[in-house]
């Protein structure tokens, strides 16, 4: 059910959900599967431009596979949760009052 939540791509894009909350916890999760000597840069890019491009979970996780196995399933269902949640909670919040 998670997966089929329909993500607003236009409030992702307009709050920058992927770079300013999604990245930071990719990178972090990453360095606890892979292990925080290894350079995980090229995969959380790699992790925010398959969001950019719109992919779908099972891609996501299907291209994860290739390096955390098992775990990936785990990072995608933790993942697409926290897209899931950052894009309905940025949608509800009204937009702050312009500074006089």
């Amino acid at each position: 059910q998670l997966f089929a939540l329909p993500i607003d791509w236009a409030v992702v894009e307009k709050h920058r959900i992927i770079d300013d909350k999604l990245r930071p916890w990719v990178e972090k999760k990453m360095k606890e599967y892979i292990g925080e000597e290894e350079d995980t840069s090229d995969m959380v890019d790699f992790v925010a431009s398959m969001l950019e491009e719109r992919a779908t979970p099972a891609d996501i996780i299907d291209q994860l596979a290739a390096v955390l196995d098992a775990d990936a399933h785990v990072l995608g269902v933790k993942l697409w949760r926290m897209l899931a949640f950052e894009a309905l909670t940025a949608a509800a919040a009204k937009d702050p009052p312009p500074v006089s």
